[in-house]
């Protein structure tokens, strides 16, 4: 069996590590809301998986004085939601008082968060930030869509494996809606990492927002997995993995105290803890 070629080894490269990347802590990007000054390129889904978000939670990030992003430019300050936040898209008859019951929050929380005076100026479309959301992940109408697999081999099939080999016994850290929304699972430095089910490659290499060396990978049927901390990762964007092939390998880089793998998954674009498709039993 050929060895994959390594793209890099564990040593951290020498680029400017931004204001939000010096307040992380070692579990990743910030938890709580944030500022940051977007960058010629930066889009709601990139900044996503840069800082852990969950992907339709970006259509809620706003400018300094609360108000919506119409247009993501270079040098605007916008304000990131936390991890416990989502985004809801108003729907026609909702009422605040709905909105909020759903999601488990006060209805003046819901006010106060999106600067709404009252509930006539509610409006059906726009979108609204729920903070510090308990209920659930997903909205109500999307819990009703049904997921069909893709045709052809680079799309998954929703059997996902672990990432590590006796993952199940090595969690240290376990998934908590809105403060970790991920699995840590200890192992030794060089310890093989796999795709957890057969996908495209999204992104592999540097993140200075906390993940070190680390691999996203679109599974085609609405899932999106992540890898953090690597030490070395052996594939390169726009690649299709196989269920079980060995993509990178344990490290400590990023924003790490120690050798583990940090292991998230989005469902329809929100975080979900992995633990909810994951075998019981360890494999591969």
């Amino acid at each position: 069996m050929t060895a994959p070629p390594r793209h890099r080894a564990e040593t951290v490269p020498t680029v400017p590590v931004s204001a939000e990347a010096q307040s992380l802590s070692h579990v990743g990007p910030p938890a709580g809301r944030f500022f940051y000054t977007l960058r010629p390129g930066d889009s709601p889904e990139r900044l996503a998986i840069a800082f852990g978000r969950d992907v339709k939670t970006m259509a809620c990030v706003r400018q300094q004085d609360g108000r919506p992003v119409s247009e993501w430019r270079g040098g605007m300050v916008v304000l990131i939601p936390a991890l416990g936040d989502l985004c809801h898209r108003v729907k026609s008859g909702e009422t605040v008082a709905r909105i909020a019951a759903w999601y488990g929050i006060e209805p003046e929380a819901l006010l106060n968060a999106n600067q709404l005076p009252d509930e006539s100026a509610l409006r059906s479309g726009q979108y609204l930030l729920i903070p510090d959301a308990r209920s659930r992940y997903r909205d109500p109408e999307e819990a009703r869509i049904p997921r069909t697999p893709g045709n052809g081999w680079r799309y998954g099939d929703g059997r996902f494996i672990w990432p590590i080999a006796n993952g199940a016994t090595a969690i240290t850290q376990g998934f908590r809606h809105g403060q970790h929304m991920a699995l840590d699972i200890a192992a030794e430095p060089g310890t093989p990492v796999y795709a957890a089910d057969t996908g495209t490659v999204l992104t592999a290499g540097w993140n200075d927002n906390g993940y070190g060396y680390h691999i996203v990978i679109d599974h085609g049927i609405d899932y999106i997995t992540l890898y953090a901390h690597l030490r070395e990762y052996f594939v390169k964007s726009g690649d299709i993995v196989k269920k079980g092939d060995i993509i990178g390998l344990v490290g400590s880089t990023g924003n790490s105290t120690g050798p583990h793998l940090h292991f998230e998954m989005r469902d329809y674009g929100y975080l979900i803890d992995p633990l909810l498709v994951l075998p019981k039993g360890d494999n591969p």
